[in-house]
C-alpha cells in the first residue's frame, strides 16, 4: 500500500513550473491552440510508436464502458502555461498530439475538461476507456517534445484522499518495467492482456494518497530487456484535497 509511499514522495517538495498557487480559483477549461485538431486515426495502419516511455497516466478510477471523448478532464498547474497533451489507443491506429491552452490560471481537484478533445468522438467510442492512453505535460515554447518526463495525468473518479494512479507503459516488447520511488518497494507493471498491444503493451497501478495542496511527486521508470535497465526519472503533478 502507498499510505506510507507517497509521503516520501511528497518531501521531494514542488517542482518550478509546477507548482499551483492553493487560494487560486478552479481551472475547468482548456482549449486547443490548433485547429483542426492534430489526430490520427487509420484501422488499417498502426502508428509509428517509440518504446519505453510512458504514454498514459490515469488518477482515480475511469467508469467501465466506452471512452468518452467529450468528458476528459486532466489535472492542471496553477501557471497558465500551455499544455502537450499527447494520446494513444491500445492498438495504435489512433493518435493525437496537440497544444492545450488553459483558460484559467489555477486548477482543483475537479480538473481541467479539455473542449474539444477529439474530432472523432464516434469512433473513439469503439475503444474501452482504458484503451485510450493520455498524459499532458507542459508544452515547451508552443510544441510538444518527445522524452518529456513532467507528467500530469487524467482524472478519473477520486474519493477522498486516496485514488489509484494507473500508468501506461510502452515497453517495446522488453520482458520486464517496474516503478521505484526511495525507500520503497518496487511496483511491477504487467502486460496487458489484448492481442493489439501497440500503443502500449503494460500497465503500472500504485496507490496514492493525497495530499491537502497541489504537489508534485517523482518516481524512476526501469525497463528491462534481459541485458540492460534502463531508468528513467519522471515527475508527476498531483492536485490536492483542499483545492
Amino acid at each position: 500500500m502507498l499510505k506510507p509511499l507517497f509521503p516520501v514522495l511528497f518531501v521531494l517538495g514542488q517542482v518550478p513550473g509546477l507548482a499551483a498557487a492553493q487560494d487560486a480559483p478552479v481551472l475547468r477549461e482548456a482549449v486547443p491552440a490548433n485547429d483542426p485538431i492534430e489526430e490520427y486515426f487509420d484501422p488499417s495502419r498502426a502508428a509509428n510508436v517509440g518504446g519505453g516511455v510512458i504514454v498514459g497516466a490515469v488518477l482515480g478510477g475511469l467508469a467501465a464502458g466506452p471512452f468518452l471523448a467529450d468528458s476528459v478532464r486532466i489535472a492542471t498547474p496553477a501557471d497558465g502555461r500551455p499544455l502537450c497533451l499527447r494520446a494513444i489507443s491500445r492498438d495504435g491506429f489512433y493518435s493525437a498530439r496537440n497544444v492545450y491552452i488553459l483558460r484559467s490560471p489555477a486548477d482543483g481537484e475537479g480538473g481541467t475538461l479539455l473542449k474539444p478533445f477529439s474530432n472523432l468522438t464516434e469512433e473513439l467510442r469503439g475503444y474501452d476507456a482504458e484503451d485510450i492512453a493520455l498524459v499532458a505535460m507542459p508544452a515547451q515554447e508552443q510544441g510538444c517534445l518527445a522524452g518529456e518526463t513532467s507528467l500530469i495525468p487524467r482524472l478519473g473518479q477520486i474519493e477522498g484522499d486516496r485514488a489509484e494512479l494507473l500508468v501506461q507503459l510502452n515497453a517495446g516488447g522488453r520482458g520486464a518495467a517496474w516503478i521505484e520511488i526511495a525507500g520503497q518497494a518496487e511496483v511491477a507493471c504487467q502486460p496487458v492482456a489484448a492481442d493489439l498491444r501497440v500503443g502500449f503493451d503494460m500497465t503500472c497501478r500504485l496507490p496514492v494518497t493525497l495530499d491537502d495542496a497541489h504537489q508534485t511527486s517523482a518516481f524512476e521508470l526501469v525497463v528491462d530487456d534481459g541485458l540492460v535497465e534502463n531508468r528513467t526519472r519522471y515527475e508527476i503533478f498531483l492536485p490536492g484535497r483542499d483545492d
